[in-house]
């Protein structure tokens, strides 16, 4: 029965909200490639998140009465293939993901074609589309998330720090 749950584990993401191109976020020019704050798992990107690992444990403790903490930290996928971001079963009482219209547990985020007219400047999207998002963070930690990229059997993941140091 063991062998049975994970396979049907890697079978592919659950199923999830999907945040298409038509509600993707633009600044004043094409979204730039990777910066040294970024955290890269596979074809997708949050800008800044490597900053929440050496974030003060008050930046991402709720003050008393809210639920969670926010972590902004835009997510930005590359143009071809529509990825699925998927927060652990284990973690989730602990962090979810947010964008915009939403959270929860997981979500898709499906980027524009490169080739897409811009909205706020001349010229196209380009190879990156940005999206409206971040964490919402219920205490410092280490938390693992799979990144499902459509195509692929099975998933990035990578363990995320949130004030918590160096995570494994």
């Amino acid at each position: 029965m063991i062998p049975l749950l994970v396979a049907a584990s890697l079978a592919g993401p659950p199923a999830a909200p999907v945040v298409g191109c038509d509600r993707r976020i633009e600044g004043g020019r094409q979204v730039s490639d990777s910066l040294p704050a970024d955290v890269e798992i596979g074809p997708i990107r949050f800008t800044g998140l490597r900053w929440a690992a050496t974030a003060s444990r008050a930046d991402l403790t709720p003050s008393p009465g809210p639920r969670w903490r926010v972590w902004k930290a835009t997510p930005v996928v590359d143009a071809g293939r529509a990825v699925t971001v998927v927060v652990a079963p284990a973690d989730r009482p602990r962090l979810q993901l947010s964008w915009q219209g939403g959270s929860g547990p997981a979500v898709t985020f499906r980027p524009c074609p490169s080739g897409t007219k811009a909205f706020s400047y001349p010229g196209t999207v380009g190879p990156h589309t940005a999206f409206a998002g971040g964490f919402l963070v219920d205490g410092p930690g280490c938390r693992r998330l799979q990144v499902w990229v459509q195509g692929r059997s099975r998933p990035f993941v990578r363990v995320i720090s949130f004030a918590a140091g160096r995570c494994r």
